[in-house]
């Protein structure tokens, strides 16, 4: 009777499932990456402007049926808010992309059964934008064939930040030695080493700041100016807006990601000739 009572305990207990067989959670759909407002993703002016935003499904197990989600504009009110609270005075403010410099082929995703997000895709007119400008793109959820909607963090917005084959993080050593009479005044002679972020303009034209100026907007008038690097790898130096660059020149080396280049400026009423090598930093690869 002992054995035969253990044998039955021990096939009841085998027939009792895991408790994580079962949903641990309320499942809601949801848009990727709106719980921080916020998302960047890298744009380049030479791709085929598309670019991915991804509906996700929440819980604990895939949905054992196709889930379709639809997006729709989010309110520019959503901006606004986030630019009172995010942005400091003084500084560019985020503005909606408008409608006509992109489109979704389709505004719905389906989640496939067994899976757990879709992505659905954003063909961006990359011509129109200027790199100055923070353009997003507001996103919502309105409406989805199975489950409900989260109830919070329901907006995204998606920000561009514009590249190119050139832009990114650089390691600029170079000299800046002063011109008199159109000789060199080497007793006069700046020793630069630092780091210069490369803004994409548009496809082969980067900009960066003037040797180790501070890299902020208050300094784009007066300390910066412009690479635009030709087929033949040849580079154009020219100055953004007030810089007075009298001439200039360089090459960039595609192997390497290295410029060399050189250009005349005026600073204070003097001539300076700077010459530098620029390398890309290792540490973002990924731009």
């Amino acid at each position: 009777m002992f054995i035969l009572g253990s044998i039955q305990l021990l096939i009841t207990s085998c027939s009792v499932g895991s408790p994580l067989d079962d949903e641990q959670y309320i499942k809601q759909v949801y848009l990727v990456g709106a719980y921080d407002k916020l998302q960047t993703k890298e744009l380049s002016y030479n791709g085929d402007g598309n670019l991915y935003v991804s509906v996700a499904l929440g819980g604990s197990l895939a949905s054992d049926k196709d889930v379709t989600i639809t997006l729709g504009c989010a309110n520019q009110s959503n901006i606004t808010l986030y630019n009172h609270k995010n942005v400091i005075e003084g500084d560019i403010n985020y503005q909606a992309l408008p409608s006509n410099w992109y489109n979704l082929p389709s505004w719905s995703g389906t989640i496939k059964a067994g899976d757990v997000y879709a992505r659905i895709p954003i063909h961006v007119l990359t011509n129109k934008i200027n790199c100055d400008s923070l353009y997003v793109i507001p996103l919502k959820i309105i409406s989805t064939s199975l489950y409900n909607i989260v109830k919070e963090d329901t907006v995204l917005m998606v920000n561009l930040k514009m590249t190119n084959n050139y832009s990114g993080l650089y390691v600029l050593d170079g000299t800046s030695t002063e011109y008199e009479d159109g000789k060199p005044n080497y007793s006069n002679t700046s020793v630069i080493s630092t780091t210069r972020n490369l803004t994409a303009v548009n496809g082969n034209t980067v900009r960066l700041f003037q040797n180790a100026s501070v890299e902020k907007q208050s300094n784009l008038q007066d300390n910066a100016y412009t690479l635009t690097i030709n087929a033949d790898s040849s580079v154009i130096v020219k100055p953004w807006k007030n810089l007075t660059i009298t001439d200039g020149g360089g090459t960039y080396d595609t192997k390497t990601n290295t410029f060399n280049i050189w250009y005349f400026y005026t600073s204070g009423g003097k001539i300076y000739k700077m010459i530098a090598k620029l390398v890309k930093s290792t540490i973002n690869d990924d731009e």
